[in-house]
């Protein structure tokens, strides 16, 4: 069981360490307003929280891993080992909050839980940065079989596709503010198979009629405000 968690650990360092920060950063820092405090849940190796700070405001990061916040570069950022079911803040802490590759490493008995955390430590107006992996549509798992698209994480416990998603998001009654549905074919033609032009303008069109089937990640902008108007 040890050398199991170690390996887990290993590979998901691994994958960190080939990541940068978020290409859709720039998205989610055009809500909250400077010196606002924002919460990186799952911080990892601080590439988010990094850029975040960077662009004016107070920042804190959470991972359960205390091994992986010990791999961190970054000496002067707050930070706090904690499971995000528990998270050790008061109510209303926060204005802002990263969620990036965060809710599949969960049980999916397990997310409105952790949802309703996330929901109790942000202020009535928070906004949330979602990021999910959908590695469970047909675009990914077929460009995965081909090794050009990122590795699926064996520390998933629980696999999306974009109806999931959206189904899910909907059912909590967040605001989408802004978001963006990854076509798995383009991606991998823009990084792996360029010459391939046909493929890519062929995939862009059947991805606006089949999202579901083409998408392989799904990012949004999410405003927990409307949540809280649903539940009256």
């Amino acid at each position: 069981m040890v050398y199991k968690k170690q390996e887990l650990f290993e590979s998901e360092l691994k994958l960190l360490k080939g990541r940068e920060r978020h290409p859709y950063l720039h998205y989610f820092i055009k809500y909250p307003k400077n010196d606002d405090l924002i919460l990186d849940l799952g911080c990892g190796l601080l590439a988010n929280l990094n850029y975040i700070k960077d662009n004016g405001f107070n920042v804190m990061g959470v991972d359960i891993s205390f091994e992986m916040l010990c791999e961190r570069k970054s000496k002067d950022l707050p930070l706090i080992c904690a499971d995000g079911l528990r998270l050790p803040f008061k109510k209303n802490s926060f204005e802002g909050l990263l969620l990036v590759d965060i809710i599949e490493h969960l049980p999916k008995g397990k997310v409105d839980e952790f949802m309703e955390e996330v929901k109790r430590v942000l202020k009535e107006s928070g906004i949330i940065f979602l990021h999910v992996p959908l590695e469970k549509s047909l675009s990914y798992r077929l460009l995965n079989k081909f090794g050009v698209i990122w590795p699926r994480n064996p520390n998933h416990l629980h696999d999306y596709n974009l109806k999931e998603i959206v189904n899910f998001i909907k059912g909590k009654g967040y605001k989408v503010l802004w978001d963006h549905k990854e076509n798995g074919i383009v991606y991998s033609s823009q990084h792996h198979i360029k010459e391939i032009r046909s493929l890519m303008m062929i995939s862009k069109f059947l991805g606006r009629f089949l999202q579901n089937v083409f998408t392989t990640s799904y990012t949004a902008c999410l405003n927990i405000q409307s949540r809280s108007e649903s539940d009256h």
